[in-house]
């Protein structure tokens, strides 16, 4: 079975234009992704050598 040509060219027209804007919003995922997981790495490295720190500072104190 073929698809006929979409009757009201309106209804065509919102289709193209929401499979566009799915496109880029797909591409603009694919760019944000990796940036926000080495943003999230660089968070997680500050947390732990703040953690590690406050760790090590009561140690300090009685020595």
């Amino acid at each position: 079975m073929t698809l006929s040509p979409c009757p009201m060219a309106w209804m065509c027209r919102e289709i193209s234009q929401r499979e566009d804007r799915l496109s880029a919003v797909t591409q603009a995922k694919a760019k944000i992704e990796p940036r926000a997981a080495e943003w999230q790495a660089i968070e997680q490295q500050e947390f732990d050598a703040k953690t590690a720190k406050r760790e090590v500072a009561p140690t300090l104190a009685h020595s």
